[in-house]
């Protein structure tokens, strides 16, 4: 049963314009086949490389997800794929889909549901994407506990800017989640958007608060409270005691080194080492971190990361 069939099966809606049906399908230039699907999981992953590249760092993640029990399909929107690359990740994944680089993540997640006919049979769908770098840490404790927990949807960071939400960058859907109305309905509902304010709006903070306002249980791995607990724990060794009089602060980007060195965070996200838009007093210790991720063969990837960062601290 292909997606829109799926969602007509299950939701008492009315049957979508053929013309917008085909809108995802579409945006597909190719659509390469890698492994049999042999796992009770699946990830749909989103991911961009001016270069058509599939980096050290995505294939570590790719090989991290394959390890803890998922079918992967990595939907790429760069302008070409590097053969070279592809033949590694193809080895990792079920499918690889090369589309037009419209929609943003959420058009690719939506795609990835065009190329995988039982994807509701499986027992959980993980939405990713290359926005973080890692995994620095094992990622089986934290499978494991979303596994094992009673709570039906899964984030690994909450923020309330904006609105309350879950980090879109990782969200674990666990099979309740993905018989629900509020999920379908979701999918059913979701246009390729151009304004990325409106993008944020209604799909990467969307997303979580139409889960959470279905009344679907749900819990983070690393809560905005906890996170904050253990940096002022630190004192006057945390750079950014302001924060705390905040109603709102992005951990991933105030709190990053403390995530990973304190309570064993298994990602980066790639602004940090990139922009260093918050002047970080421990942005020295990028590449030791990320090397934590990466074979040292691929080392010389970091200068790629980290080297507009050392452009900004020489002048």
């Amino acid at each position: 049963m292909g997606f829109i069939s799926s969602l007509l099966a299950r939701v008492n809606i009315a049957k979508p314009d053929p013309e917008w049906r085909d809108e995802f399908r579409n945006s597909i230039i190719t659509c390469h086949m890698g492994l049999e699907r042999d796992q009770t999981k699946l990830c749909f992953f989103a991911s961009f490389h001016p270069q058509g590249l599939i980096s050290p760092f995505v294939l570590a993640y790719l090989r991290a997800l394959r390890e803890n029990g998922f079918d992967i399909v990595l939907c790429k929107t760069s302008p070409v794929l590097d053969a070279g690359t592809l033949e590694s990740a193809l080895s990792l994944c079920h499918k690889i889909i090369h589309r037009e680089n419209i929609g943003y993540d959420f058009a690719s997640f939506r795609t990835c549901f065009d190329v995988v006919d039982d994807w509701q049979q499986a027992t959980a769908i993980l939405f990713t994407n290359d926005s973080i770098l890692g995994p620095l840490c094992s990622l089986s404790p934290l499978f494991a506990e979303m596994d094992n927990r009673p709570e039906v949807f899964w984030g690994l960071n909450d923020n309330y800017q904006g609105k309350y939400h879950f980090q879109s960058f990782f969200l674990y859907c666990k099979a309740p989640v993905l018989e629900s109305k509020a999920f379908l309905r979701f999918w059913m509902d979701l246009e390729i958007l151009d304004d990325k304010k409106e993008i944020i709006a209604q799909y990467e903070v969307g997303f979580s608060r139409r889960m959470i306002r279905a009344g679907l249980s749900h819990a983070v791995l690393f809560p905005i409270g906890a996170t904050l607990d253990c940096c002022k724990r630190l004192g006057s060794a945390f750079q950014y005691p302001e924060i705390f009089k905040k109603k709102t602060v992005n951990t991933t980007r105030y709190c990053w080194y403390e995530l990973i060195e304190y309570l064993n965070y298994p990602f980066l996200k790639s602004e940090i080492p990139r922009d260093n838009h918050y002047k970080s007093q421990q942005i020295n210790k990028v590449s030791d971190i990320l090397k934590r991720a990466l074979p040292e063969s691929s080392w010389a990837y970091l200068e790629d990361v980290i080297a507009p960062l050392d452009d900004d601290l020489n002048h």
